[in-house]
């Protein structure tokens, strides 16, 4: 039997909106708002090309993408 093949994803509230997080293979995949009108379609994209299926997952590895992603606009000045 083939071992399947997954996307974790999780959702993150930030003070500046709602952050859709991917990774595969622990590692940061994807990283973007979900409000962001091309959402849906990054997301089909992602699993046609990693050729995974999206898994939602409290994944322990995401939270520290969470903390990287806040450290780095803090840094670069970037503001809701």
């Amino acid at each position: 039997m083939a071992k399947e093949v997954r996307i974790n994803i999780q959702y993150y509230d930030s003070p500046c909106g709602r952050l859709f997080l991917a990774s595969f293979a622990d590692k940061l995949c994807l990283c973007d708002w979900s409000d962001n009108p091309f959402a849906e379609r990054n997301k089909r994209r992602l699993e046609r090309y990693l050729k995974a299926s999206l898994k939602t997952s409290a994944w322990l590895s995401t939270y520290r993408y969470v903390w990287r992603v806040l450290i780095f606009s803090n840094k670069c000045g970037t503001h809701c």
